[in-house]
């Protein structure tokens, strides 16, 4: 699996070490080498092949990167995708006035209440309207695509919500880095379970 992600991941790492690769572009590369990444961690975790279609993924501000759900154990699970040298940041908590570190309880917290109550209208839409989904790619401009992926969002916001009451939230912070000669090995950052306390256990 690991050999699978190098292979895969060869087109976005020609990009970041080409000279001629944009800066903006680079960090939209390193985005998405974060996300492959995350997904190649899982696959080795459970080992089993995962892939994009094994997940939902957002794209923006106030949402998750990756999400997913086991209907048979009812657990959910959220992955931070971080790429190259990218740190955590912080933001403001529920509270409004404590900053709360990303990949904590609190800022999970925090983006799933923003996701359950987005008034989305953006142009990251991943749901295509029924109109659009045939072709099985939303429309920017397209106001039910938008609807789409604001109902999306929110779903997805309760959900998390849900399982963190009942103790049923794993949480994962995954690093995609790389140096000239490819990619690295994806990095686990964070990775803890929530519990009914209010606490988190590392897993």
């Amino acid at each position: 699996m690991l050999l699978d992600y190098r292979n895969d991941t060869r087109p976005l790492h020609a990009q970041l070490t080409s000279a001629s690769t944009s800066q903006a572009k680079k960090r939209k590369v390193s985005e998405a080498l974060g996300e492959e990444a995350a997904i190649c961690a899982n696959s080795l975790r459970e080992n089993k092949k995962k892939t994009q279609s094994d997940y939902q993924i957002f794209d923006g501000r106030d949402v998750v990167d990756l999400f997913a759900e086991n209907p048979a154990t009812g657990e959910v699970e959220i992955k931070e995708a971080k790429g190259g040298k990218s740190q955590y940041g912080t933001r403001k908590g529920l509270s409004g006035t404590k900053p709360v570190k990303q990949c904590t309880l609190p800022y999970v917290e925090t983006i799933a209440h923003k996701m359950s109550n987005t008034k989305y209208k953006g142009r990251h839409s991943r749901a295509p309207c029924a109109a659009h989904k045939p072709t099985g790619k939303s429309v920017p401009t397209c106001k039910d695509c938008q609807r789409a992926e604001r109902l999306r969002r929110q779903e997805v916001g309760q959900k998390i919500k849900r399982a963190i009451a009942v103790g049923k939230l794993r949480k994962t912070g995954v690093r995609g880095d790389y140096n000239k000669s490819g990619v690295k090995p994806p990095e686990i950052l964070t990775s803890w379970r929530s519990t009914t306390t209010g606490t988190t256990i590392p897993v």
